[in-house]
């Protein structure tokens, strides 16, 4: 039942968080070169493309909360090949892209706050994960966690 708590918990914050980052007026505060901005607009869309990608691999698995589904399936393929948690790095990524378009550092607070965040509830779903399926262990060792592992 504590899990059911701490994912709960992290799921209204990390709602809480996205609903401040969309309902905060953007103020410029600073000026982007049109270098920055291209970059920031390309990991924007390039971002959103892996994490629609990631969701639609996961399927009926999908779930806002870090607890797996009871019948759920280890997914290790697609996008899962490469980082344990690419919807977890993807969001953040894609508010801070998109805070540096909107030149926003009250928009950048708040996705470095999400990102910390997310780092939590990927531990919490991580020690769940290795409860739920004995390979997940392995799969760790294979793939990087927020990142795609180089060697």
């Amino acid at each position: 039942m504590e899990a059911d708590r701490k994912g709960t918990a992290y799921v209204i914050t990390q709602l809480l968080l996205i609903g401040v980052y969309l309902l905060t007026p953007g103020q410029r505060f600073f000026e982007n070169s049109v270098f920055l901005n291209g970059m920031a607009i390309g990991v924007f869309f390039f971002r959103m493309a892996l994490m629609s990608l990631a969701a639609l691999q996961l399927n009926r698995n999908l779930s806002p909360f870090p607890s797996p589904k009871k019948e759920s399936k280890l997914s290790t393929s697609g996008a899962y090949k490469y980082i344990h948690h690419p919807i977890y790095t993807g969001l953040p990524l894609t508010a801070i892209a998109w805070a540096t378009i909107k030149e926003s550092p009250i928009h950048l607070a708040v996705a470095f706050i999400l990102m910390a965040l997310l780092h939590f509830k990927a531990n919490r779903e991580e020690t769940l994960l290795i409860e739920m399926f004995e390979d997940y262990p392995d799969y760790q060792m294979k793939t990087g966690r927020l990142l795609p592992r180089l060697f």
